[in-house]
């Protein structure tokens, strides 16, 4: 119900519009047709034309800000990795790494993947969705993330 919440707010903003579109030119006709004379094709002109450009240009607030959440839900999307939920209803990390190999020139550190402390950890490449990246980590997160040597 939530979900692309930024396309719906843009779908409504277009759907309202078109609405207002109608409705202006829908009064304006009742309008001339009450009036009944001259004065009627005025007011047809005016509330048909004014209505119209007054709909088109308010639905520029609202698509605008759909399309501001578009923008930001992109931001954090390429700046935080794809979550998921597994079966336990915890958060889990999906990650593409390159070519597996054995990580060399190890030091002892804080490993930046599982958050281990006083570890061996080395330079490791990363690349997934975000791009490539260079992380410390343990034996066990380069192993299980398929790193590569930095």
């Amino acid at each position: 119900m939530f979900s692309n919440i930024g396309k719906k707010i843009k779908k409504l903003a277009t759907v309202l519009c078109w609405l207002g579109i109608i409705i202006s030119i829908v009064c304006g006709i009742v309008a001339w047709v009450a009036a009944d004379d001259e004065i009627g094709a005025l007011i047809f002109l005016v509330v048909a034309v004014a209505g119209s450009l007054l709909s088109w240009i308010s639905s520029f607030v609202l698509y605008g800000f759909g399309e501001l959440i578009d923008k930001v839900t992109d931001i954090e999307y390429r700046l935080n990795p794809v979550r998921t939920q597994n079966n336990q209803n915890q958060d889990t990390v999906e990650y593409t790494f390159v070519d597996k190999q054995e990580p060399s020139h190890s030091f002892l550190g804080n490993c930046e993947m599982c958050d281990k402390t006083e570890v061996l950890v080395c330079e490791a490449k990363i690349v997934d969705k975000m791009g490539t990246r260079y992380r410390k980590v343990c034996k066990d997160c380069f192993n299980k993330y398929n790193c590569q040597p930095k």
